[in-house]
């Protein structure tokens, strides 16, 4: 039996540990993955089951650029912060690289590092792309610049006049990663309980709705769910992503792509399934919040789009699945991660904007560094918690 997936109602809520971690997706299980095996006694406990939430439906990229391209970051960060952000990313994959091989586990969570595309679709997107290339190339990070011709080889639709290309980015099936992390935690000590809604975290004291759980540290790995456990709604907040899959197609595509700065993205499955997903921005105020219902609206312009980019296959594409899930955005598009200012016993490690899948894994080894060391190897200050100190 997949321990990821069992009823969790037949386990108890332990009365006590040394670290509690609320929440079950990609960064609450690399949390618990990186305390247990520092034996740590750490308990995760999680409203619904593991990775119900954004980290099983998204469409599984992990890149390096964030919630703005490069060149937009050095403006408003500046230069050796956008620098630390990106660097925190490339050594989060690298370090969940290292974990999938020692496990040997890079084809059960069909792991493929072989790159991800920025591509652009208008004139002011290829002159940002280009500037971001740029000085993207300039702080030592692997980029390259591939025009129109390459972009369609590799792509295999025209629509593009160029693209930044990131080799190391990497895609995986998130549920099946997510998973896999979990189980390892699990095998490393950590216990777990799921269909376990929190209702009030105090220092040092979880209350749900299966009892209480004491703890000298709790980490709020719940993301879009934070800002109403800490009652700060204006630190992270909800917003809904639309995405869908297509019937399988003989494989074409290997990278992932993205377009449109950021806002639409897809790529080919392991078993030959076109994913994409973006256009919240057609209809912003119905996609906040924590709803599940699928936009009819947003899900055709997605259809449209995928068919239009590769109208030479459309007969051969059928949509087969369309799903939504709801993603934590931050107050300045970074994760927000360490001690809640004024509760040093309440730990985030949320707010990832879209990009948890980057972050997550290299969030758990920073948290489990800290808490169990005082300091951690992860360039960690721009990702602070104290910056949002009042």
């Amino acid at each position: 039996m997949n321990t990821g997936m069992r009823n969790a109602w037949a386990d108890d809520l332990p009365r006590r540990a040394e670290v509690a971690v609320v929440g079950a997706g990609i960064a609450g299980c690399s949390i618990a993955y990186a305390l247990a095996r520092r034996g740590v006694r750490v308990s995760i406990v999680e409203r619904e089951t593991v990775a119900a939430g954004a980290s099983g439906k998204n469409d599984g990229q992990l890149l390096l650029e964030a919630a703005e391209f490069y060149s937009r970051m050095t403006e408003t960060l500046g230069r050796d912060r956008a620098r630390a952000v990106l660097q925190f990313k490339v050594m989060s994959q690298d370090a969940l690289a290292a974990f999938l091989a020692e496990k040997r586990l890079e084809t059960e969570v069909e792991w493929s590092r072989r790159g991800c595309y920025f591509l652009a679709s208008s004139p002011p997107e290829e002159r940002e792309l280009r500037a971001s290339c740029r000085l993207l190339a300039e702080d030592g990070f692997g980029v390259e610049w591939h025009d129109a011709a390459e972009v369609r080889r590799r792509v295999g639709a025209g629509a593009f006049s160029g693209g930044l290309f990131v080799p190391n980015d990497a895609l995986v099936n998130p549920l099946k990663l997510t998973r896999a992390i979990f189980d390892e935690a699990l095998r490393a000590g950590a216990t777990y309980t799921g269909s376990c809604p929190v209702r009030e975290v105090r220092d040092g004291l979880l209350v749900t709705e299966r009892g209480e759980l004491a703890a000298e540290i709790i980490v709020l790995a719940t993301n879009a769910w934070t800002g109403t456990l800490i009652g700060r709604r204006d630190l992270i907040w909800p917003i809904r992503g639309q995405i869908l899959s297509t019937s399988p197609l003989p494989p074409f595509l290997e990278v992932g792509c993205s377009t449109n700065f950021g806002y639409e993205y897809w790529r080919q499955t392991r078993d030959g399934r076109i994913m994409a997903g973006g256009f919240r921005w057609t209809d912003e105020e119905r996609e906040k919040g924590t709803d599940l219902a699928l936009n009819d609206a947003i899900q055709k312009r997605i259809e449209e789009f995928v068919l239009t980019l590769y109208r030479e296959r459309a007969a051969e594409l059928c949509i087969e699945h369309r799903w939504c899930g709801i993603m934590g955005f931050s107050i300045d598009g970074l994760p927000l991660v360490g001690p809640l200012p004024g509760r040093p016993l309440v730990w985030l490690a949320g707010g990832f904007t879209g990009y948890g899948m980057s972050y997550g894994f290299g969030v758990g080894e920073a948290i489990a560094e800290l808490i169990t060391e005082g300091r951690t190897r992860f360039p960690i200050q721009p990702l602070a918690t104290s910056r949002i100190a009042k």
